[in-house]
């Protein structure tokens, strides 16, 4: 490993432990609904279709905020793995229950086989993507989990990302390689920040 995977790992290692509180969470759904409603810093505009995620341990729990989403009639896409291409798509969700969600690959929930598949390139839809990570930089560099899935899914987008985190997991800097997607906003506690890619 290269000294820049070995950073990244230091990096990993330190941000894993950190848990996002419940608190947190519902803090960051209602800066998202409210800025839903408002519109306040643009990143909503003429969006209503959303790829986001749903959280595993230590991910902002945003399921509140998605289910209004739903609930107001937009569209909704989750990560799903593809055993066909042995990547990760897209699929459309009309709700978060076991009616739409079953245990995927990694245990995660992920869409049925039924539902709608979108795969890539996503040049139009979604129009905005609500991006997990384990921690986030102030030029929009996002650390993952070290499997490179979420990187290659994001590599095919081509509309706004919003990485989301606490406020305590936003870096002055972080180790980047070249297949690195990076942020358009990043979202905490504090409210959304533009980054220099937006």
């Amino acid at each position: 490993m290269d000294e820049q995977g070995l950073q990244k790992q230091r990096f990993r290692l330190h941000y894993k432990k950190m848990e996002t509180s419940q608190e947190s969470s519902l803090r960051l759904c209602s800066l998202l609904e409210r800025e839903y409603r408002t519109n306040a810093s643009g990143i909503f505009r003429q969006v209503t279709s959303l790829a986001a995620y749903y959280p595993i341990r230590g991910e902002a729990n945003l399921l509140p905020f998605l289910e209004k989403w739903l609930e107001d009639g937009h569209i909704l896409l989750l990560p799903c793995f593809d055993e066909s291409s042995g990547q990760y798509s897209l699929a459309e969700v009309g709700g978060l229950d076991d009616q739409w969600l079953i245990p995927g690959k990694c245990g995660i929930p992920e869409p049925r086989a039924t539902c709608p598949r979108h795969r890539p390139p996503f040049r139009e839809s979604p129009q905005l993507w609500l991006v997990p990570g384990l921690a986030f930089d102030l030029h929009g560099v996002r650390l993952g989990r070290g499997g490179g899935w979420y990187d290659r899914l994001l590599n095919q987008a081509q509309t706004r990302k919003v990485g989301v985190c606490p406020a305590e997991r936003l870096a002055s800097d972080l180790p980047v390689a070249e297949h690195d997607i990076r942020m358009d906003f990043l979202l905490s506690e504090n409210g959304i920040i533009p980054t220099p890619s937006s």
